[in-house]
């Protein structure tokens, strides 16, 4: 495993290269970018809602990137973020990702086949989610325990309900379950880290960085490690936050050392 020093080296080099217009074709500077570095562009691209632009890039994304880019087309498709809301595209894009090593693309293959109408199996849920939960998935182990109890915990509803794309129930049951009164600091940081996506990826609502940076930051402080992740890609690209390179390795070295596993992977 890389040492994280590399992975601030790392980061410091995705932050000395501008980002992409918002149209027009990819620059050499994108292209001769190392494939990890890539998906920073891309990603930073997706949240000023450049949705065409963070297509092109994830389309054009190769080797240990491939993977992930293929699980933010996937993103796109579910969400008709730039593209037409298309399934089938987006459960492709998913699977694609799943059989190329992405956990998240089989947790999200593991929520399609709980929740899509047209995709509901309950043995293919089981099984996606447990190739995710193997590779250190927490929520796919958590929704996998639920799946053989009879009592379905409060956070594990308000997921299954982002996939079912009822979202203001969502919305309403996450704010719930950030109130303090509650008691679990683990399941109310889990339930910000919810927010932030909702609002960095507009679902059901419009994107909104200062809502997630908020949500995130709020998460962080708490001590999730997804929101920590997620708190510097925003300072790394200064999309969300005020660019800072040190705030922004400091989240990633924190979010690597509780064992989130995509930070793990910038080491």
């Amino acid at each position: 495993m890389r040492l994280i020093n590399k992975c601030i080296a790392l980061m410091i080099i995705c932050s000395g290269f501008s980002v992409e217009a918002s149209s027009g074709s990819l620059s050499d500077e994108f292209k001769r970018a190392p494939d990890n570095i890539k998906l920073y562009f891309a990603y930073a691209e997706f949240k000023m809602a450049h949705y065409t632009k963070a297509k092109l890039m994830w389309e054009n994304i190769e080797g240990e990137g491939k993977p992930e880019a293929y699980f933010n087309l996937g993103i796109l498709y579910e969400l008709g973020k730039g593209v037409d809301n298309d399934l089938a595209m987006a459960v492709s894009y998913y699977r694609q990702a799943a059989e190329l090593g992405s956990f998240s693309g089989a947790y999200q293959m593991g929520l399609m086949h709980m929740t899509a109408r047209e995709y509901v199996s309950k043995e293919e849920s089981i099984q996606w989610l447990g190739v995710a939960a193997e590779q250190g998935d927490n929520d796919a182990l958590e929704l996998l325990i639920a799946m053989s109890s009879d009592e379905i915990g409060p956070l594990t509803k308000a997921r299954i309900l982002i996939a079912k794309e009822e979202y203001s129930r969502a919305i309403s049951s996450l704010l719930q379950l950030t109130n303090t009164s509650i008691g679990d600091n683990k399941i109310q940081g889990k339930a910000f880290t919810q927010l932030g996506w909702i609002y960095e990826m507009g679902k059901g609502v419009e994107p909104d960085l200062n809502k997630a940076s908020f949500y995130f930051s709020e998460a962080a402080r708490i001590g999730d490690p997804e929101a920590m992740y997620a708190l510097a890609v925003m300072y790394l690209t200064g999309k969300g936050k005020e660019q800072n390179k040190e705030l922004g390795n400091e989240w990633m070295r924190k979010s690597a050392e509780l064992g989130f596993k995509k930070a793990l992977g910038k080491r």
